[in-house]
């Protein structure tokens, strides 16, 4: 089988990626919308919304020459109902659930070992969220993959260029302007 090269981005896109194609194909035509969890889920202004994010990588030698990555990537689920925090529950319970049931144990295509859930999920609470009508949960999921060593320094430069999209519009989905950063 032919894999596609992997990263961490290409992991976090392809989760997403598979979400939004399982929201499109439930019928109502309803996009989930994607939020940065860094930026404070507060901010959220469309919900169902989904945040994927690398937040710990855990690294291992398996050979002389290859790495193995462990990253866990967290998966944060929002939904709103602001007639009462049990109205929050009963919406936010079948999104969740579905949400780690499309991802579990897919490999999209990558070189990586399936993705398996962390142990438990847990309930984003604090005061605001409650304000505004929002829940949250966060789960982690964990996968591996081996990097191999670079054989010369010539093969690291690739790396050392780098993009940057700039998204003015919020939830979009479209970037607005782009630049590509040289580090020499």
């Amino acid at each position: 089988m032919q894999f596609a090269p992997v990263s961490l981005s290409v992991i976090e896109s392809a989760m997403l990626r598979h979400l939004k194609r399982a929201a499109l194909a439930d019928g109502t035509g309803e996009v989930v919308a994607e939020f940065d969890a860094r930026n404070g889920i507060e901010k959220i202004n469309r919900t169902p919304a989904v945040c994927v994010a690398t937040e710990a990588i855990g690294f291992s030698k398996v050979d002389e020459s290859t790495i193995r990555w462990t990253p866990e990537i967290m998966l944060y689920v929002v939904f709103k109902n602001v007639s009462s925090a049990a109205g929050r529950r009963s919406g936010a319970y079948p999104i969740l659930e579905g949400a780690v049931r499309l991802l579990a144990l897919h490999r999209f295509g990558l070189d990586i070992e399936p993705l398996v859930p962390g142990v438990r999920a847990e309930e984003l609470i604090n005061s605001e969220l409650e304000k505004r009508g929002l829940i949250g949960f966060k789960v982690p999921f964990t996968t591996e993959f081996d990097v191999s060593k670079y054989e010369a320094e010539q093969e690291a430069v690739k790396f050392l260029i780098s993009g940057v999209r700039y998204y003015l519009q919020p939830d979009d989905g479209e970037h607005d302007a782009e630049d590509v950063i040289s580090l020499e």
